[in-house]
């Protein structure tokens, strides 16, 4: 069962980075360097992997804006990297465009990711105090993207995680 959790994230790094060997020429960036996609990819997945959050950020937003067909799922491995790396507006942010923008799989997965990010937004709310019409609104955004996710592509739990949080995410609304 450990060895699927780790295989599927490991098979689709390599099945991006075979997709990243057919995007044409190296691109430059704003400063006219040269961008070294797959490098750079490998780059920031190694850094995801080994917890360094903040790096692999680093690494996908640089990606981002020479990702062409890609930039959907470099945009969602990057809104992964920030939700680990506890910025969890931006990760909620990132993940919803692609929720936005994409179907299938695809969609379910950056649900997943905005859900987490603002159950985790609503915690922190709930933390300092914040009003109620923020936590609620944190709460309701979260609730909404993991049932979504859930709803369409239950497999992609198998461990129950994110139905958990779900059902934690409702016991908190109902005792608001």
């Amino acid at each position: 069962m450990t060895a699927s959790r780790h295989l599927r994230p490991l098979l689709a790094g390599l099945a991006l980075a075979a997709l990243a060997a057919c995007v044409p020429g190296p691109p430059a960036d704003v400063s006219g360097q040269p961008v070294r996609f797959r490098e750079d990819y490998s780059s920031a997945r190694a850094a995801l992997e080994s917890g360094r959050h903040d790096q692999a950020a680093a690494h996908y937003a640089r990606l981002l804006d020479h990702a062409g067909p890609l930039e959907p799922r470099i945009r969602l491995e990057y809104a992964h990297a920030l939700l680990r790396g506890g910025r969890m507006a931006e990760a909620s942010q990132n993940a919803r465009r692609v929720a936005l923008a994409q179907t299938g799989m695809l969609r379910s997965a950056a649900l997943a990711v905005q859900g987490t990010a603002e159950h985790e937004l609503a915690l922190a709310a709930l933390a300092r105090n914040a009003g109620k019409a923020e936590v609620t609104g944190h709460l309701a955004a979260a609730e909404t993207a993991l049932a979504d996710a859930l709803a369409k592509h239950g497999g992609m739990d198998p461990t129950g995680g994110l139905q958990r949080r779900l059902e934690e995410i409702r016991r908190t609304r109902a005792a608001l």
